[in-house]
C-alpha cells in the first residue's frame, strides 16, 4: 500500500534552525553530524567531533531522539543519506531531521530501508544553491510503498541480518585496527618486541645502539624507504592490451575496492596507465588525509590504476609490504603526510614518491622480522579479509533491497526466516 512519509510517521525530530552557545570535548551526548550519515545501519561513533552538556542536552534541545529514530540529510553534502540512531543519548542539531515511524504502519528499521531505496527520488528533491538542501514538506510528501507488518518483519529479518554482521565486523575491524597500529608502534618505534625471555626488550635492558634514528636495537639496519620500496610506472601498452579494469583514485577507500567493469583501453582517460599485480599498495597522491588507500590482496592482472595513484612495491628481502602498509595507514603517518602535502605549493595538497622515499625505518635482521611478523602479519591479514567480506555483503544486501521492497522477490506470508 502507498503512504506518503508524513502518513507513516508519528513524530519528528527537528532541531534545526539554531545552534547552541557552546560544544564540549566530551561526554555522554554526541552530536551525529552530515559527514557521519553515510547509509550505514548506524554512524561510527568513533567520529564524533562535537558533543553537548547535560545541561544543553536539557534545555537548547526541543526535540530530543530515542535510539533507532532514522535520521535523514536534507542539507548539505550526503543529502539523502539514511542511518539509525546508535543510542538514546545522540542527538542531531543542523541539517539533519528525525523520523519516529507509526507502530501501526511501519516501524523505523523498514522505514530505514525504504528511505535508503528512495535515496535517487530524494535527491532530485534537491532546490538548493549555494548548497544542495531538500525542503521538509518536499521530502515528506514522497510516496512509499509498505507492505503489511507481516511482510516487513520477514523483510527485516534478511535484511537486518546481513547489516548486523556488517556492523559487527565493523566493529571488529576498527579493534584490530587499533590493536596492529599500538603494536607496530611498540615494537616496530619503541622497540618493546619481545626478548627472549617475552620481555620487552628496550626497557628490560636490550642492547641499542646509536643511530641516525636515535637508539636502535642492535642487529637492526636503519633504511630509507627508497631502499626497499620501488615507486612502479610501468605503463600500459593499450595497443596490446584491448580491455582492461580502470581504478580511479575515487574507486579506492580506506582499504575497500570498488568492483569496476572490463572495458575498451583505447576509450581509457589518459591517466589509466600504471599496471599493478598483488601485493602492491595503492597510495593516493592527493590529500592523504582522504584515506584513498588500498593493498592489493587479489589477482589484479587485468587492472590498470589512475597516475595519481602511487603504486608502492616492496622488497621483501628487506621488509614486508603489509607493515609498510601498516606504517602509511597508522593515524600519525597521515597526519605527517597531510602536513608535508599542504605546506607544499600547488592546486591541491599532494605528496610524491620522492617525498615518501626519503622517510627512515629501522628494520631488524631477516630471522628476527620473520619472528615479529608470525605474530603481527594474521592480524593484518584478518583485516583484510574482514574488508572483503563486507564488500560481498554489502553487494548482496544493495543487491536484494529493491527486489525484496518491490516485490520482484516474492515473500509469502507464512515464510520464515531462521
Amino acid at each position: 500500500m502507498k503512504y506518503k512519509i508524513e502518513d507513516c510517521i508519528q513524530y519528528i525530530v527537528d532541531n534545526r534552525g539554531k545552534n547552541p552557545e557552546r560544544y564540549v570535548d566530551f561526554s555522554k551526548h554526541p552530536i551525529i553530524d552530515n559527514f557521519m550519515i553515510k547509509s550505514t545501519i548506524y554512524p561510527d561513533l568513533t567520529t564524533v567531533k562535537r558533543y553537548i552538556d547535560e545541561e544543553t542536552y536539557k534545555n537548547f534541545i526541543r526535540n530530543k531522539s530515542k535510539k533507532n529514530d532514522v535520521l535523514v540529510t536534507l542539507v548539505g553534502n550526503g543529502i539523502g543519506n539514511v542511518t539509525l540512531l546508535p543510542d538514546d543519548n545522540a542527538e542531531i542539531i543542523q541539517n539533519t531531521i528525525g523520523l519516529r515511524a507509526n507502530p501501526i504502519i511501519t516501524t523505523n528499521e523498514f522505514l530505514y530501508y525504504c528511505l535508503r531505496n528512495k535515496f535517487e527520488n530524494i535527491i532530485k528533491l534537491n532546490r538548493g544553491t549555494s548548497q544542495p538542501s531538500v525542503k521538509k514538506g518536499d521530502f515528506l510528501n514522497l510516496e512509499l510503498d509498505i507492505p503489511p507488518l507481516k511482510i516487513q518483519s520477514t523483510i527485516l529479518n534478511i535484511l537486518l541480518n546481513i547489516d548486523y554482521k556488517i556492523h559487527l565486523n565493523g566493529l571488529i575491524l576498527k579493534n584490530l585496527e587499533e590493536i596492529s597500529q599500538t603494536l607496530f608502534k611498540h615494537w616496530f618505534i619503541d622497540f618493546e618486541f619481545p626478548n627472549k625471555e617475552g620481555l620487552p626488550y628496550k626497557s628490560s635492558g636490550g642492547k641499542m645502539v646509536e643511530s641516525e634514528l636515535g637508539e636502535i636495537p642492535t642487529e637492526w639496519r636503519v633504511y630509507s624507504l627508497e631502499e626497499f620500496t620501488e615507486s612502479i610506472s610501468k605503463s600500459i601498452n593499450k595497443k596490446e592490451i584491448s580491455n582492461a579494469r580502470f581504478l580511479n583514485t575515487s574507486d579506492i577507500l580506506e582499504g575497500k575496492v570498488e568492483e569496476v567493469e572490463l572495458s575498451p583501453t583505447n576509450k581509457m582517460p589518459g591517466q589509466a596507465k600504471k599496471l599493478i599485480q598483488r601485493g602492491d599498495i595503492l597510495y593516493s597522491e592527493i590529500r592523504p588525509k582522504n584515506k584513498r588507500y588500498a593493498f592489493i590482496d587479489f589477482d589484479a592482472s587485468e587492472y590498470v590504476v589512475s597516475t595519481k595513484l602511487m603504486v608502492l612495491r616492496v622488497n621483501e628481502e628487506i621488509y614486508s609490504n603489509k607493515l609498510l602498509y601498516q606504517w602509511l595507514t597508522m593515524d600519525e603517518t597521515i597526519y605527517k603526510l597531510q602536513q608535508i602535502a599542504e605546506d607544499r605549493s600547488g592546486t591541491f595538497p599532494q605528496i610524491t614518491f620522492s617525498v615518501l622515499s626519503k622517510f627512515k625505518f629501522a628494520i631488524p635482521e631477516k630471522n628476527k622480522l620473520n619472528e615479529l611478523l608470525h605474530v603481527i602479519e594474521p592480524m593484518l591479514d584478518k583485516k583484510q579479509d574482514l574488508i572483503r567480506e563486507n564488500e560481498k555483503l554489502i553487494e548482496l544486501r544493495d543487491s536484494l533491497l529493491p527486489k525484496l521492497l518491490t516485490g520482484e522477490i516474492e515473500i509469502p506470508d507464512e515464510s520464515v526466516v531462521d
